[in-house]
C-alpha cells in the first residue's frame, strides 16, 4: 500500500539530493575553471615575457659585443644573424628556473626540432612539444622531470635576424630573416590541485552535513505537515452510525485540507439525512402495514369463528370484499415502494417516446371526475390542442395521476382547481393549483418525504402519503423539475418544468 508520508519524504529527499549535487558540481567546476584559467594566464605571461627577452647572434660589433636579434614584438633594432640563442632569463638566473624541489622549467626549439636552450632546472631531461599546436600557444598537462604533476604552455614566436650584405656603412641593412622558435614553460600545479582537493573535501563534508540535516528536517516537516490529516483520519475512524451528527473542524485546518473537511461534512450531512429518512421510512412502512394487517387478521378471526354458523352469501361477499380491498392497498403500497427503491438505485427503466401531455392529463382526469363531481369542485383546464414531449409515457402518467389525486383529495368541497399545460419553454409545462387551508410554508419542506401527511390525515387509509415522493423520483428520472409553493395562504400550487417540448398548438380555455 502506498504511503503518502513515505512518498513525500522520498520525493523531497531525492529532489534535495539532486539540487545539492548539481549546485556542488557547478561550484566545483566553476572554481576549477577559474583556478586553471588563472594558472594558464600566468604561464602565458611568463612565456611571452621569455619570447620578448630572447636574442640570437655571434657577430661582434665595433665595440666587441655580439649583435642582438629581436622578436616581432620589438621594433627599430635589428642585428645580424651570426650566433647563438640567448635570453635574459638565463642571464638573470631566475631562482624559479634553478634546480630545486619547487623548480620551474623552460625549453626552446628551432623549427627543425633542435633544442637551442633549456632551463638549468632541467639538467639532462627534456620537456616535450604537443603533437599539434593550435594557434600561437597551447596549454597541456604533463609529468615534470622530477615526477610532479605539472602544466605547461607552448608558445610559437618569431625571431627576426638581420643578415650581412654588400652595402656601404656598417649600419646599412642588407637583409632580414625571421626564425620560428617554440618555447615551453612548465611548472608544478600542486598548489592548484591542493586548492581543488580542499574545495572538494569541503564540498563533500558540507554536502554530507546538508544531506543529514535535510533528512531530519524533511521527515520532521512532513510529519508536522501531515498532523492535521492524521487528526482528520482519527476523527473519521471514530465516526459510525451512532454519531453521524459529528462534524469535522473547519476553523483550525490548513487551507489545503479545508475543502476535504467541508466535503466530508457535507457527506456526513447527507448520510445523517439518509439514515433519518431510512429510520422514518421503516417506521412509516410499519405504521402503514400495521392497520391493514390488523384489519385482515380481524376479518380472518371473525370468519373462523363463524365457520360453524350458517353464513349468508351477502355476508360472505362482504368479508371477501374487505379482504380484497386490504390486499389491494398493501399491493399498491409494495408497488410504490419498489418503484421508489428502483429510482434510488438507478434501476428504474425509462422508455422514451413522443407523448402528448394534453392527452395524458385528460386520460388521468377520468379517474377523478366522479370524486370531483361529488365534492362539487370547480375545475378549470387551460390546455392547448397538443403538446408533444419526448418522455416516458407511463412515468409521466403516474406523475400526473398523483398530482390530480392530491388536488382532488385535499381541496375542500366546493373549492377550485386549475390545471394548465404550456409549451414548457418560458413557463412550467404542467401547473396544478388548488385551494388548501391546511398547509404552511414549513410543511412544504417535508412534502416530498415518503409517508409524510398532516396528522389529521393519518386515519385516511386510502392515501399512503407517498404520492409526492413518487412525483419527485419520476420527475428526476425524466429530467424534469417539480416545485411547490403557497402563492396565497389558502392556495397550494405545484408545477413541473422541462425543456423537451417538441410541438405546441394553442387552444382556448375549456
Amino acid at each position: 500500500m502506498k504511503s503518502l508520508r513515505n512518498q513525500m519524504t522520498s520525493t523531497l529527499l531525492i529532489g534535495q539530493f539532486v539540487v545539492l549535487v548539481s549546485c556542488g558540481s557547478v561550484l566545483y567546476l566553476y572554481v576549477h575553471h577559474t583556478l586553471v584559467m588563472r594558472f594558464d594566464d600566468n604561464l602565458l605571461v611568463t612565456a611571452r615575457t621569455f619570447a620578448a627577452m630572447s636574442e640570437k647572434g655571434d657577430e661582434e660589433d665595433e665595440d666587441g659585443f655580439p649583435e642582438r636579434a629581436s622578436t616581432i614584438a620589438e621594433t627599430g633594432e635589428h642585428v645580424t644573424d651570426t650566433g647563438d640563442f640567448d635570453s635574459e632569463f638565463s642571464e638573470a638566473k631566475l631562482a624559479e628556473f634553478q634546480p630545486s624541489p619547487h623548480a620551474e622549467y623552460y625549453q626552446v626549439w628551432e623549427e627543425d626540432g633542435e633544442v637551442i636552450s633549456r632551463s638549468p632546472s632541467l639538467g639532462v631531461a627534456d620537456l616535450h612539444i604537443p603533437g599539434a599546436l593550435g594557434g600561437d600557444h597551447q596549454f597541456f598537462d604533463l609529468i615534470l622531470p622530477d615526477g610532479r604533476r605539472g602544466r605547461a604552455v607552448s608558445l610559437v614566436f618569431e625571431l627576426r635576424v638581420e643578415t650581412a650584405g654588400d652595402g656601404v656603412g656598417k649600419n646599412e641593412v642588407k637583409g632580414l630573416r625571421a626564425e620560428h622558435l617554440v618555447v615551453v614553460i612548465a611548472r608544478s600545479r600542486e598548489n592548484v590541485d591542493r586548492d581543488l582537493e580542499i574545495l572538494l573535501t569541503g564540498l563533500l563534508f558540507v554536502g554530507a552535513l546538508l544531506v543529514t540535516c535535510t533528512v531530519i528536517l524533511v521527515r520532521w516537516t512532513v510529519s508536522r505537515g501531515l498532523q492535521p490529516l492524521d487528526a482528520v483520519a482519527q476523527q473519521a475512524k471514530a465516526i459510525d452510525v451512532r454519531n453521524l451528527s459529528d462534524r469535522f473542524p473547519t476553523q483550525s485546518l490548513p487551507v489545503e485540507l479545508l475543502p476535504i473537511s467541508q466535503r466530508l461534512n457535507e457527506l456526513l450531512q447527507r448520510l445523517e439525512s439518509s439514515f433519518r429518512r431510512e429510520n422514518r421510512f421503516t417506521s412509516d412502512v410499519a405504521h402503514e402495514l400495521r392497520t391493514p394487517i390488523a384489519e385482515l387478521r380481524a376479518l380472518t378471526e371473525v370468519g373462523l369463528r363463524s365457520m360453524g354458523d350458517p353464513i349468508e352469501p351477502e355476508e360472505l361477499a362482504f368479508y371477501f370484499q374487505d379482504a380484497l380491498a386490504i390486499a389491494t392497498q398493501m399491493e399498491s403500497l409494495c408497488t410504490t415502494l419498489l418503484a421508489l427503491a428502483r429510482c434510488e438505485s438507478d434501476q428504474q427503466r425509462v422508455d422514451y417516446s413522443q407523448s402528448d401531455v394534453v392527452a395524458i392529463v385528460k386520460e388521468a382526469w377520468r379517474a377523478f371526475e366522479k370524486e370531483a363531481y361529488n365534492k362539487e369542485l370547480i375545475v378549470n383546464f387551460v390546455l392547448p390542442v397538443v403538446t408533444i414531449l419526448e418522455t416516458d409515457r407511463a412515468l409521466l402518467t403516474a406523475i400526473v395521476s398523483n398530482l390530480l389525486s392530491n388536488a382532488v383529495t385535499y381541496t375542500p368541497a366546493g373549492g377550485r382547481i386549475a390545471v394548465t399545460v404550456t409549451d414548457g419553454e418560458k413557463q412550467p409545462l404542467l401547473s396544478i393549483s388548488n385551494q388548501n387551508d391546511e398547509l404552511t410554508n414549513e410543511d412544504l419542506t417535508h412534502i416530498f418525504e415518503p409517508f409524510w401527511r398532516k396528522d389529521r390525515s393519518r386515519t385516511d387509509s386510502s392515501h399512503l402519503g407517498v404520492g409526492f415522493a413518487v412525483v419527485a423520483a419520476f420527475s428526476e428520472l425524466l429530467g424534469m423539475k417539480v416545485s411547490v409553493e403557497l402563492p396565497q395562504p389558502d392556495q397550494f400550487n405545484v408545477s413541473i418544468t422541462t425543456r423537451a417540448v417538441i410541438t405546441h398548438l394553442p387552444r382556448p380555455n375549456s
